[in-house]
C-alpha cells in the first residue's frame, strides 16, 4: 500500500485472493481498495491473484512471498521508502472503526 503514495498514472492493483477465503476477508479488500484510493492519484485496474498450491500452508506462502516481493519492488521503482508503513497502519484502524490523520 505505501507503494501508491507517490503513483500517478494508471497502475494495476493486484487483489490476491483464495477460493477459500472467508467474507470477512473479502469485505476488508474492498474497504482496502477505497483506503488506496483515498490516498493516491493514481487511476486503478483491478486484478485478482490466486495462489499456487494444493494445500493452504502452500498457498500462504506461495502469496506472502510473492506480495512482498510484489510490494518491496513496487516502492523501489515508485522512489518511495518501502520501510514506513503508515498508510498500512491507518488502514489497520479504519479496519477496527478508528478515525485517522
Amino acid at each position: 500500500m505505501e507503494g501508491y503514495i507517490k503513483a500517478n498514472g494508471k497502475y494495476t492493483f493486484i487483489l490476491l485472493t483464495d477460493p477459500n477465503d472467508n467474507p470477512k476477508i473479502r469485505e476488508r479488500f474492498e474497504k482496502m481498495v477505497i483506503a488506496v484510493k483515498k490516498h493516491s492519484q493514481a487511476d486503478f485496474i483491478s486484478y485478482i491473484y490466486q495462489p499456487v498450491g494444493i494445500s493452504n500452508i502452500e498457498r500462504i506462502f506461495s502469496t506472502l512471498l510473492w506480495s512482498h516481493y510484489l510490494g518491496y519492488n513496487l516502492a523501489i521503482a515508485s522512489d518511495v521508502e518501502p520501510e514506513p508503513v503508515n498508510v498500512v497502519e491507518c488502514f489497520k484502524k479504519q479496519l477496527k472503526g478508528n478515525s485517522c490523520k
